[in-house]
């Protein structure tokens, strides 16, 4: 199974022409004709910050469940620890640049507060990025934005015909 940031072993075209293995040209054509998502995840700090952590674990859940579901979607994950002056943005999911948040309900307000944890590593008051009335993402949005944006590439990749 592939883990996170891994990516498939492919030779080269000319490779698979010149060896006449069909098992390979296969195996690249399904990778070309595979889906992309890259997805960054911005962080202030994912060992003490329950928020962070919450988020990132919640991310792992949804991407496992997923890749089970969506297996022509090949997914990079980036995580990117963010610094003091940006802690705001701390935690924040990127599909492919786009605001995870973007996907989620009309109703739906982004917030920020006061964060013990980050508070106490920066040993002053520290407003972290909250999620509505909750602290964090749940995995259930996370796989809801997913697909909403997977169905945008899908719209985008028909349009473009």
């Amino acid at each position: 199974m592939k883990k996170r940031g891994d990516t498939l072993d492919l030779p080269h075209p000319s490779a698979c022409i010149k060896s006449g293995t069909p098992r390979n040209f296969q195996k690249m054509i399904k990778y070309m004709m595979m889906r992309k998502v890259n997805i960054k995840f911005l962080f202030f700090d994912d060992k003490i910050c329950s928020r962070c952590k919450t988020t990132d674990d919640f991310l792992d859940e949804a991407l496992k469940e997923f890749r089970q579901k969506h297996a022509n979607v090949e997914i990079m994950v980036m995580r990117e620890k963010v610094g003091r002056e940006d802690i705001k943005k701390s935690p924040t999911i990127l599909l492919d640049g786009v605001d995870l948040e973007s996907y989620l309900s009309p109703s739906f307000v982004q917030k920020s507060g006061v964060c013990q944890d980050c508070s106490c590593l920066v040993g002053q008051t520290a407003s972290c990025r909250t999620y509505g009335d909750n602290e964090n993402l749940s995995k259930e949005q996370i796989l809801n934005a997913l697909d909403k944006h997977l169905k945008n590439l899908d719209d985008i990749q028909r349009s473009n015909k």
